[in-house]
């Protein structure tokens, strides 16, 4: 047997309609107010003060349930208007953004040790401390002594050393403008080499001053 299907209502908050559009909540409310009325429009007759204005105040309060009734703004009852003009009147009409400030809780608990076993504690704390550190010098020094010299530390370049031998040594004092040299050839001999005219000058030049 197979089941027909239920059509699920999407809109729950819809008013059931009584009589055309007239929905109950309407209806409660004209009864209401309309014997509210009534019984101010009688009370009044039955005091024999009737006049045009006792009447239009008896029948105020049925004017005023047919307009909460049936009277919409932007498509919102006048119940809902009013209560919604009631909320902005308690709420500020400009608002900011800003986060939110949680509670800060602040909980102390109090020490029940002593003042002996405390310093006591810090005491053990500060000899572990300089074990561990002892213990890690220790470690390391045996490491490095495993370890040994490395092979690019014990070689040396002859280059290098030679290199550092010539930059070290000292200057003499010489005037370039006093000597010339001449490229060698594999045919010359020491026959061709000039010699400048004054020698005496040539060793003053190349040989260092005395001191005094």
């Amino acid at each position: 047997m197979t089941i027909d299907p239920v059509k699920i209502p999407q809109n729950v908050y819809v008013e059931d309609r009584i009589i055309g559009s007239i929905t109950l909540r309407q209806i409660i409310i004209c009864l209401l107010t309309g014997g509210l009325s009534y019984g101010m429009f009688a009370s009044v007759k039955a005091a024999g003060i009737l006049s045009a204005v006792t009447g239009v105040l008896a029948w105020t309060p049925l004017v005023v349930g047919a307009a909460f009734a049936f009277v919409k703004i932007n498509g919102i009852t006048l119940t809902r208007f009013c209560l919604l003009m009631l909320e902005k009147s308690d709420k500020p009409a400009i608002r900011v953004w800003a986060p939110r400030r949680g509670i800060t809780i602040s909980i102390g608990t109090a020490s029940m040790k002593s003042d002996r076993e405390v310093a006591s504690e810090k005491k053990i704390e500060e000899v572990n401390r300089h074990k561990e550190e002892k213990n890690r010098r220790i470690h390391e020094l045996s490491e490095l002594l495993d370890k040994g010299p490395s092979d690019a530390d014990l070689v040396e370049e002859p280059d290098a050393v030679i290199a550092e031998e010539t930059s070290a040594a000292p200057t003499l004092p010489v005037d370039t403008t006093r000597i010339r040299a001449e490229p060698l050839t594999e045919n010359g001999t020491l026959d061709g080499i000039r010699t400048l005219p004054t020698a005496s000058s040539l060793i003053r030049d190349i040989a260092p001053p005395r001191v005094s």
